[in-house]
């Protein structure tokens, strides 16, 4: 019988790719790498090799006040790095990593965030204008006094942990994000969407949302107390548990069919505000302001509106169970 053939060589390990020359730029604090974008010219014509920073390690790096402007850096890494002050307009991070980095007066406008790890960033008075923020982790960042305008993709960002006390939020649609043990503080929110949002143990007191819209949110053991909810804002459909609305101002709030049983609403300003069909069972609306205000099919057993102003031009018709306090002399 012939022999059986000799076992095939193992393959050969992929060459490793050149080291990339943009990282000649880094020159510390001021560095521009404005050049690593497009293609450049290589031999023999017509030869052309794009030139980006992808996959680039910059861990650790002193680039204070760098220009990264429309640079490709996606799946960077740059864990700790030190880009106080920089530019990154239109920058794509997608996937990058900058866990811890320092990005204080940072300029993101129009970056392509997605999937990015800022997890633990220093990100005081960062601008995200128009960035793109789909998946984003801005787990335990410091973002006091950031600006979050204009952001159409939004979707699933973390903010868990984060600091955005004071910080200017507008004109956002951050659908499904998550907000847990957020510290929001005096957040200016206008015209932001919030939908199927998750916020737990947040503290929102004297915030001031315009404007909202949160339909299908989730709001678990967190003080809304004297929260400016203008707009209207828009929660119907919501899930409250363990939270408060205590002196919250809601004109025109639309809670329809929300889910907020034993849920404090008293003092709050509810002129006008649509409960129709909401589960508000056990709750308060204690000396609560609700002239024209509609709980039309709302299940109100044992909720009590005692010396809440206004009851008589409010809309009762439907309810569901034996509330308390309903009788005007």
């Amino acid at each position: 019988p012939q022999p059986p053939p000799p076992p095939s060589p193992p393959p050969s390990a992929p060459p490793s790719p050149p080291p990339n020359d943009c990282l000649r730029y880094a020159q510390g604090a001021g560095s521009s790498f404005v050049q690593c974008t497009g293609d450049t010219f290589c031999w023999p014509p017509p030869c052309r090799r794009s030139r980006h920073m992808r996959l680039v390690d910059l861990r650790g790096q002193p680039l204070r006040s760098a220009v990264f402007d429309g640079v490709d850096m996606t799946g960077a890494s740059l864990d700790g790095a030190d880009l106080r002050g920089c530019t990154m307009y239109g920058t794509h991070l997608a996937g990058a990593s900058l866990r811890g980095a320092l990005l204080a007066s940072a300029n993101l406008q129009g970056a392509n965030l997605q999937g990015a790890n800022f997890s633990g960033a220093e990100l005081t008075e960062t601008d995200f204008t128009g960035a793109v923020l789909t998946d984003v982790d801005f787990s335990r960042a410091l973002m006091r006094r950031a600006k979050i305008f204009s952001v159409q993709h939004g979707a699933r960002a973390i903010f868990d942990g984060a600091d955005l006390r004071d910080a200017q939020v507008t004109d956002n649609e951050m659908p499904n994000s998550s907000w847990v043990g957020t510290e929001l503080h005096a957040v200016a929110m206008e015209d932001t969407g919030l939908q199927g949002a998750r916020i737990e143990q947040a503290d929102l007191s004297g915030a001031r949302f315009v404007d909202v819209r949160m339909q299908g949110a989730l709001l678990l053991s967190t003080s809304l107390e004297g929260i400016n909810l203008n707009g209207p804002a828009n929660l119907s459909y919501i899930t409250v548990s363990n939270s408060s609305f205590r002196d919250a101002f809601l004109p025109g709030a639309l809670l329809v069919g929300a889910h907020a049983p034993g849920i404090d609403f008293s003092g709050a300003y509810l002129q006008l505000a649509e409960f129709r069909g909401a589960h508000l069972e056990g709750g308060s609306f204690r000396k609560a302001q609700i002239t024209d205000a509609n709980f039309d099919w709302a299940y109100l057993d044992s909720t009590d509106f005692t010396l809440a102003v206004g009851r008589a031009k409010a809309s009762w018709f439907g309810i569901r169970g034996s509330p308390t306090g309903l009788l005007v002399a």
